[in-house]
């Protein structure tokens, strides 16, 4: 962690920002909603291998003291993200898990949403001021 001054605030959203831009954003392949999902396993092994890759990098950025627990809860989720697409890209080794981690993706989902409410009232509440491409960001974000 570091000390909580808005520079380090404004730095530490803006490379988490750049991370969820760069590594989930930008997926491909991208899902084919008229495939039957055991044709579609390599899509969800890269998405599975995109949040891992995320959340190591995610793990490596300096945390304002003030951020420590939306950060947890960040790399939380994505572990389960990656968890979650991981067993989904394992349908044929493990239909039951598979099944699992679909019904788990609206949870996952539900939780985004939650996480993201969290880091608008954090930055409303430290009065960040960040540029309009990270609110378009979170506005692309929560709409999905």
């Amino acid at each position: 962690t570091v000390e909580d001054s808005k520079e380090l605030q404004t730095k530490y959203l803006t490379d988490l920002a750049q991370i969820i831009k760069n590594d989930l954003l930008s997926v491909q392949p991208q899902l084919n909603f008229d495939s039957q999902i055991d044709r579609q396993l390599p899509y969800f092994l890269a998405r599975s291998e995109q949040f891992k890759l995320s959340l190591e990098k995610t793990a490596t950025l300096q945390v304002p003291t003030n951020w420590v627990d939306i950060h947890k809860n960040i790399l939380k989720l994505l572990s389960r993200l990656s968890l979650s697409y991981r067993q989904i890209a394992d349908y044929q080794t493990d239909p039951l898990k598979a099944i699992v981690a679909l019904n788990e993706m609206g949870t996952l989902s539900l939780e985004i949403k939650s996480l993201l409410k969290s880091i608008q009232v954090q930055i409303s509440s430290e009065n960040i001021v960040l540029d309009n491409d990270f609110y378009g960001l979170l506005d692309l974000l929560y709409k999905n």
